[in-house]
């Protein structure tokens, strides 16, 4: 509890802080504004005046006069922003925003809006941190989110662009509490407990890469981290973003030079310029043509069209790419054509990862390219188009890294200097420190400026950072990818850099994320509100999309995009089938499939409320999931080709826990976590299931068509309709399923055989489809006679199928018919009783799952029968096939299609005619050939038999005559005969398989003897004997020692495991020495060393009397 205490006391403190940031920021914001309400006393040539001294060359006149009047409107509304603010201080209800439309949005003027915005970022700065204290009130005790304590240094290294990273794991190597950190999150490095007092400060790094086991963190500078301290890592909400934001504002306020026609026309202050009339010469074929020749010559008619659109627009363009229909390919091709223009091109996207898919796909087409970021954020294949490892390999590194290890070391030497020296050192440091700065910004300035295109996030195209080092205008164009996912004061940080803007994305797919619900009105970006401002003339859609069926798209296309969206032909009606190793069956045979679940007990929604959003999961759904991952990878699919989407991240936690087991490959995120990806199989469960009819946030209609539009080829949707059907925009998507989906109830599903259960809805009326479920009623219960009657009657109905499907084979021009491998052991037996009583041969062929019955016409000489009793087997779907070649399916009526003895035959090519008996050479009888194996192991073992009693006779009749012939020998040699023929007769006992009591003579023998083979020592009885403590054999005292008889192995093992654990060699032999290494005493050794000199240096000289 005081940890978490701490944390919240830290949170609150930060919050201070970045409020504090915010008021200073405010304060050089305002009064700017308010010098500008003083001059607006002044006349109307003074405003002329300042708009001309501020730099706005190539403006128009109407443009200058609109700026005037601007600078007019702005100290209005200034001064009414200061009044609601002293009036907001009175009041205590907090100002909300939720109902801002984007209409009323473009009705308001720029500062006006700019207001607005400021307002919002607050509100949200506030959510997120009432979220993060909510996270430490809420945590189960385990670990706080964002601390990691207890920690000790594992290694020092140095990354490949030269940071220090430091690996730290929990003592002992311990799994590391649940912690929240990622990879690319800025921490804090504490020595000491999980405090993190500032005092305590080390360092401030990024996460590199986080395990179970460790955590790896990057640093610019040097620390010495001594491997026997405990550390602790805090992760800290960056509060330069807010800060970022604001500044973005007030230069979109105050915009000068020629981005300021571009600010007015995204406010509608002006429009936008119209189009250029003719190419630019560089990019047509000849002066007289105005034909733009493309890079890419794959592209559609609509994606040239949009290229052709962008390159004659002269400020301002959005590309509208609704899913699958080639976004990024032409954006990389207006790119190469303005690159080739030569002007210099700023690329951006809300998330690394899209900024890291557009350096891609520019390298391949050979770019010039930098990436702006740290290395940690960024992917594997994009780190060597980052600053840091093109400056790693730039031709002046060494002077570079040879500055940075002197300056390390005056650093060290600072604690052991004092007096001038100690001055002259800071000097020194000071003169290197300027002179690293101005080689690195040189380094950085030759990088980017020698760049075609530079990328970066929307957060990082500011001015403290590597941008800081260009001229404002030294970008031509400014292209921001995916816009619609981030805010529209994010952007103002990068549209102000070029006097032309292309916005790519669809602002019918997810918006930003936004925690509080007062400000909502951030959800607006800035795609979807300068659509909405001018409409079709920036404008260019791309219509043609490359990933979905035809089906799975319909209802998208119908509802966000009017209708305008194509399927190419190469993708409008491919299908699961259609894939390699995949069979064909009702699911992979079809587009769209809904699993309705209303009116079906067990399918209710739970809600889950120890934390702070409250999130949903539904277990019944999650079951209906688990049986079609199961049943589509059955039907050979790839794991890695099929997803699992929810809206709600407890039921994604939920269906993971249940597939992951079986099936870890298979993808499950939330709807949000997956935009921007596809599989060929999409799974969508919608969780919602209640009485009330209440849908929650299913009700953003952005939400859903992302999550529709991942599949390529099949999309299953699992949810509750009725519940849907409440919200007018979701019963649309639950009509048109209904009308276009393979309709399956969910009380019909079967774990073990989903296909029992395809119940098709096409021909039934809708109002049918939704009317409740009638109450199932309890069957009465019945007799014994009653049971009895109906199981005859089954009985009798198999029968007469399976003879009417005899009757079908016999009629064919087919030799040889496989049944099923699903028909039961019962079934088996009416098949071999129908087929004797029609004169069919018959037989049983395979073990267990593969166990079926063969019919023929005609013998067959090679049948391969496994004589295996018949037991009931579990259903499978694996058909018997001939090992020769492919065999024609034998087709069955479609009637008998849906009882298991219905399956598709496989029909075999005739086979020569031979005799189905062998000759047995011992008995001298005729036997089947697939009993003759058994048959011969019994003959012979009988013949076996009888030879050994034979000789057995044969050796005592003429033990008997060497006994009576030899009655004059000694009668040493007598006891010797006596002897032989003893141990004779003991061998052939003991030889007899089936004499036991012969058996348990010898083991008993074999206690009374040393087991060692050749031991010529005579019994001595088991007193005398010992058994081994490895192999349990008993030896005589010459060969009880382990090595003596074969078990030395076992005994070294045995006494290193002794050492080991115990910590001595033999019982009494003392404990080993403890003292450290040699390299140990030598650490410990310097270390005193090092005290005992800093203490001789800090004693006081004493003064003689």
């Amino acid at each position: 509890m005081d940890l978490k205490a701490n944390v919240q006391d830290n949170l609150l403190m930060e919050t201070e802080t970045t409020t504090a940031a915010l008021d200073d920021l405010n304060e050089k914001f305002l009064p700017s504004i308010h010098l500008q309400k003083k001059g607006d006393h002044n006349s109307t040539g003074d405003l002329e005046k300042n708009a001309m001294e501020s730099r706005n060359i190539g403006m128009s006149d109407m443009e200058m006069e609109n700026k005037a009047n601007n600078s007019k409107i702005f100290s209005e509304s200034t001064q009414r922003c200061l009044q609601d603010e002293k009036k907001s201080n009175t009041e205590s209800k907090p100002e909300t925003f939720t109902e801002i439309s984007v209409g009323e949005l473009n009705k308001m003027t720029r500062y006006d809006f700019l207001r607005l915005q400021k307002k919002l970022y607050l509100l949200e700065r506030d959510a997120e941190n009432e979220r993060e204290v909510m996270k430490t009130v809420n945590s189960s005790g385990e670990g706080v989110p964002g601390v990691l304590s207890h920690l000790e240094v594992v290694s020092v290294t140095s990354t490949r662009f030269g940071r220090i990273c430091i690996t730290f794991a929990s003592y002992a190597h311990q799994t590391l509490p649940p912690h929240g950190l990622r990879k690319g999150d800025n921490v804090s490095i504490y020595s000491g407990g999980p405090m993190c007092r500032q005092e305590d400060h080390c360092r401030d790094g990024v996460v590199l890469d986080i395990s179970n086991q460790d955590v790896h963190i990057t640093i610019d500078e040097a620390y010495e981290f001594q491997e026997s301290s405990s550390y602790s890592v805090k992760h800290f909400p960056s509060l330069e973003n807010i800060k970022r934001i604001l500044k973005a504002l007030k230069c979109m306020a105050e915009v000068q030079g020629p981005s300021y026609h571009l600010s007015a026309v995204l406010f509608g202050e002006s429009d936008p310029m119209p189009p250029l009339l003719r190419l630019p010469p560089k990019l047509t074929s000849s002066n007289s043509s105005n034909q733009l020749i493309f890079f890419n010559k794959t592209l559609d008619q609509s994606q040239q069209e949009a290229v052709d659109f962008v390159v004659k627009q002269q400020d301002l363009a959005v590309v509208h790419g609704p899913p699958g229909t080639g976004k990024t390919t032409t954006l990389i091709e207006i790119i190469r054509q303005h690159v080739k223009m030569g002007l210099k091109v700023l690329a951006l996207a809300p998330s690394n990862l899209g900024v890291d898919n557009l350096v891609e796909r520019l390298d391949i087409v050979g770019i010039r390219v930098v990436r702006i970021g740290h290395p940690a954020r960024t992917t594997p294949a994009t780190q060597r188009h980052t600053i840091d490892a093109l400056m790693h390999n730039y031709e002046g590194r060494e002077i570079v890294k040879d500055i940075q290890n002197e300056i390390n070391t005056l650093t060290r030497r600072l604690d052991f200097i004092y007096g001038k020296d100690r001055h002259s050192t800071y000097k020194e440091l000071g003169q290197l420190r300027k002179e690293l700065n101005e080689r690195q910004e040189r380094m950085v300035r030759d990088l980017i400026q020698g760049a075609d295109v530079v990328l970066c996030t929307l957060m990082s195209a500011h001015t403290s950072n590597a941008m800081r080092y260009l001229k404002k205008d030294h970008f031509g164009l400014t292209v921001i990818d995916e816009c619609s996912q981030g805010t529209e004061a994010s952007c103002y940080l990068s549209v102000l850099r070029s006097p032309k803007l292309v916005l790519a994305g669809d602002h019918q797919q997810l918006p930003p994320t936004v925690l509080s619900p007062e400000a909502s009105a951030l959800l607006i970006s800035l795609m979807e509100r300068v659509i909405d401002l001018h409409g079709s003339k920036i404008v260019k859609m791309l219509t043609v999309q490359y990933r979905m069926h035809v089906d799975i798209m319909s209802w998208s296309s119908a509802a966000l995009y009017n209708n305008q969206l194509i399927a190419h032909e190469s993708v409008s009606q491919h299908l699961l089938k259609d894939l390699p190793h995949v069979s064909n069956n009702e699911y992979t045979g079809v587009p769209l499939l809904l699993v309705d679940t209303s009116s079906c007990p067990g399918f209710e929604e739970s809600i889950d409320e120890s934390i702070t959003a409250s999130s949903r999961s539904n277990e019944g759904e999650a079951s209906m999931v688990l049986a079609l991952v199961q049943k589509m990878i059955a039907a050979g699919l790839s794991p890695q080709q099929v997803a699992v989407i929810s809206p709600y991240s407890r039921q994604v936690k939920l269906v993971r826990s249940l597939i992951q087991v079986d099936y870890p490959e298979v993808e499950v995120q939330t709807v949000d976590g997956f935009q921007g990806r596809e599989k060929e199989a999409v799974i969508l469960t919608l969780v919602r299931s209640n009485t009330k009819g209440e849908i929650g946030f299913l009700a953003e209609d952005r939400r859903l068509n992302v999550a529709v539009t991942r599949a390529r080829r099949h999309l299953s949707v699992v949810c509750d309709t009725q519940t849907l059907q409440q919200h007018s925009f979701l019963k649309t998507f639950v009509e048109y399923m209904l009308t276009n989906a393979r309709v399956v109830r969910a009380e019909h599903m079967d774990e073990e055989n989903c296909t029992q259960i395809s119940a098709d809805f096409r021909d039934l009326d809708l109002s049918d489809i939704l009317k409740p479920q009638k109450p199932e009623v309890k069957p009465e219960s019945k007799s014994e006679e009653q049971i009895a009657k109906e199981e005859f009657e089954r009985t009798q109905i198999k029968t007469e199928r399976i003879r009417k499907m005899l009757n079908t084979f016999i009629e064919s021009s087919n030799k040889k018919y496989h049944f099923s491998a699903k028909l039961s052991s019962f079934e088996r037996m009416i098949v071999h009783e129908a087929a004797q009583s029609m004169g069919l041969w018959h037989y049983s062929e395979g073990l267990n799952k593969k166990r079926h019955v063969v019919v023929s016409k005609e013998p067959v000489a090679e049948a391969q029968v496994v004589a295996v009793s018949d037991v009931k087997s579990p259903l499978d779907n694996e058909v018997k096939c001939s090992r020769d070649e492919e065999a024609p399916i034998y087709n069955v009526p479609q009637s008998e299609a849906n009882d298991l003895c219905s399956e598709a035959a496989i029909v075999e090519k005739q086979a020569p005619t031979e005799r189905l008996t062998k000759h047995c050479t011992i008995c001298g009888k005729d036997i089947l050939k697939e009993n003759f194996t058994l048959h011969r192991l019994a003959c012979e073992k009988k013949e076996n038999e009888a030879i050994s009693l034979r000789n057995k006779k044969v050796q005592e009749e003429k033990q008997t005559s060497e006994l009576t012939a030899n009655k004059e020998n000694s009668k040493s040699k007598r006891k010797k005969n006596e002897s032989k023929m003893k141990s004779t007769s003991a061998k052939e006992v003991v030889t007899e398989e089936e004499d036991f009591d012969a058996v348990l003579s010898a083991f008993a023998a074999s206690h009374k003897r040393c087991n060692l083979a050749g031991c010529s020592a005579a019994s001595a009885g088991s007193l005398l004997l010992q058994s081994c403590n490895y192999c349990h054999s008993w030896y005589c005292l010459q060969h009880f020692i382990a090595e003596a008889h074969g078990c030395g192995h076992h005994a070294r093992q045995h006494a290193r495991a002794m050492v080991v654990r115990e910590g001595v060699i033999y019982p009494g032999s003392g404990v080993p020495s403890k003292l450290p290494s040699h390299d140990r005493r030598a650490q410990l050794q310097r270390a005193l060393d090092k005290k005992i000199s800093s203490l001789e240096q800090s004693r006081k000289k004493q003064t003689k009397k």
